[in-house]
């Protein structure tokens, strides 16, 4: 049986990846080199460039010998209407088996308004105001420019993929150069913020790209900064299998993803303090989590807020297309870190996982680096999110007994409930308190610890207690 895709999406890579992970030779179509240059280099696929209308396909087929028993997989836009048509008229000659790969449509877009084509969008949008970012591809851009006034096509971004052939098409239309955002996509809800941010954009043309097509980020973005979207309309239902689907009627088997989880440890939160290896895996990877405040400052692919083993499992159980997760927690990951049970249960919940750890920055080290100070001489402890009563007690008397203490605090309010039980205790106490440690705003302050009883500001703070005259004998 011989295999040939029709390529033209995320579905149609990755479904010739899950060919060639299970030994299967096969032929892909793609229209232009940009479409070769994103195909795995992994790839058992003997790739054809260009486009074709259907008498060229029906003679493209016909010289690989293509025949009832063998497989066509339509893996086309959703917009593509006019390829699918001439798919099926070239297959239908060779009377071999046509499957369409569909994405399911947009069920986080209930406000946007619609059209039935960019010929209608681009009648409408003159009489709005704001700048416009397009988001719907080269294709239909000629459709866009033609029917806009000049100030309209002025106040426009168009956002295409990086390749020569995009940039000459944009060009040719009047569109400016410091107009064209040339990225590959999908992007993440950050990603597409920060474009809409940096261009004052108030209106965001869509077509319902699905799920692979990064659809439900750009409206979340759109949806928080308030600018209106506009969607195109697909221009008919189609009747179709998801990616899977079609896997295993080719296979005869479920398709079983081969998935690397990474859990990282990410520093105390800055791009700058993660190691090299924690950025290649970052970059590499389909799909990163971990919490806000440590997704708000990398880049990349997708991104999804939580840490938590059990959604994880379900986002990798629903997104067949991620093969590479990282998980980011903040500091080292051996270092009163949730990377451990994490793993533990990622384990149980995806076992077939190739799972990895890889260590970060503590804030412990870090701190001690900055002031100075070794730490393989001092107690290293921690009350972040476990500050009862109790656990305050039994810091106090660690200090207590100890030269050195290092202690990661849950917020300011801790700072002070401990120096206020030890001001009396050891008056003599220097307190070094590290603040939003490698951010733009890092701050260590060195107090006494009458001073810091009084201690107030907001952040991620981790503490050094030195106390010279240590009371070895002391009990609470």
């Amino acid at each position: 049986m011989k295999v040939m895709i029709f390529s033209g999406t995320t579905e149609g890579r990755k479904l010739s990846e899950m060919l060639s992970e299970d030994g299967i030779r096969h032929f892909v179509c793609v229209a232009s080199e940009y479409g070769n240059d994103v195909m795995s280099t992994e790839s058992l696929a003997k790739v054809h460039i260009g486009k074709m209308d259907s008498d060229e396909m029906r003679e493209f087929l016909a010289g690989e010998k293509f025949g009832k028993g063998d497989v066509i997989v339509d893996a086309t836009h959703p917009y593509a209407s006019a390829v699918s048509r001439n798919i099926k008229e070239a297959a239908a000659v060779t009377y071999s088996t046509v499957y369409r790969i569909t994405r399911g449509g947009a069920d986080s877009a209930d406000s946007a308004i619609r059209y039935a084509s960019i010929e209608d969008f681009a009648h409408s949008i003159d009489a709005t105001e704001g700048n416009i970012l397009l988001t719907t591809g080269t294709n239909t851009l000629a459709g866009y420019c033609k029917n806009v006034s000049e100030a309209t096509l002025a106040r426009t971004f168009v956002r295409v993929l990086p390749a020569k052939e995009s940039m000459e098409i944009c060009h040719d239309l009047g569109v400016e150069s410091s107009h064209i955002i040339a990225m590959q996509g999908p992007f993440s809800e950050g990603m597409n913020r920060a474009v809409m941010e940096e261009f004052s954009i108030r209106h965001m043309l869509t077509k319902d790209s699905g799920e692979a097509g990064g659809f439900a980020e750009k409206i979340a973005a759109a949806r928080d900064l308030g600018v209106t979207v506009h969607m195109i309309e697909r221009p008919y239902e189609e009747d179709g299998s998801d990616i899977c689907e079609v896997y295993e009627k080719i296979t005869g088997h479920s398709y079983k993803r081969h998935i690397s989880i990474t859990l990282a440890g990410a520093g105390m939160g800055s791009a700058g303090a993660m190691t090299d290896d924690v950025r290649n895996a970052i970059t590499a990877a389909d799909a990163v989590f971990s919490s806000g405040r440590i997704l708000g400052g990398i880049t990349a692919k997708r991104k999804f807020e939580m840490y938590d083993a059990t959604s994880i499992a379900s986002v990798l159980e629903k997104n067949t297309d991620i093969r590479s997760a990282v998980v980011l927690f903040s500091g080292d990951t051996g270092f009163y870190s949730g990377a451990g049970p994490a793993r533990e249960k990622l384990c149980q919940l995806v076992p077939d996982a190739d799972i990895q750890t890889l260590p970060g920055i503590s804030s412990v080290s870090y701190l001690a680096s900055k002031l100075g100070e070794t730490y393989n001489d001092a107690v290293i402890t921690s009350i972040h999110g476990r500050n009862t009563e109790a656990d305050i007690k039994r810091l106090v008397s660690r200090i207590i007994r100890n030269r050195k203490t290092f202690a990661l605090m849950s917020g300011d309010e801790d700072v002070r409930t401990v120096c206020s039980n030890l001001k009396d205790i050891c008056p003599d106490m220097t307190v070094c308190i590290g603040q939003n440690l490698s951010y733009e705003d890092e701050k260590i302050t060195k107090l006494s610890c009458a001073d810091a009883s009084k201690y107030e500001s907001e952040g991620i703070i981790t503490v050094l207690f030195i106390h010279e005259t240590p009371d070895t004998g002391y009990r609470s």
